[in-house]
């Protein structure tokens, strides 16, 4: 990925909703579910419906956002792994 000057990223657990800010405009996004048997819903903006993430599971974005929103549908702890690239 030549031209891209900034990398972020943020791993841990969630049993409700976080918010992710980078401090500048992503332009990738990798989000990964790192839970064996639980499933994790994102979003990018709060007006959007939630995107559901299987347990393991990994989705690789070209999008420009700057937040991730995560939820864990079940109110149990979710492990994750998002990273941005911008």
């Amino acid at each position: 990925m030549s031209g891209l000057a900034n990398f972020n990223k943020s791993e841990g657990n969630t049993s409700s909703s976080v918010t992710i800010t980078f401090d500048w405009k992503a332009r990738h996004i990798v989000i990964t579910n790192d839970s064996s048997s639980r499933d994790l819903e994102f979003k990018f903006q709060s007006g959007q419906s939630y995107a559901t993430l299987l347990p393991t599971e990994t989705v690789s974005l070209y999008i420009h956002s700057q937040t991730v929103l995560l939820n864990s549908p079940s109110a149990s702890t979710v492990q994750y792994r998002v990273w941005a690239w911008g």
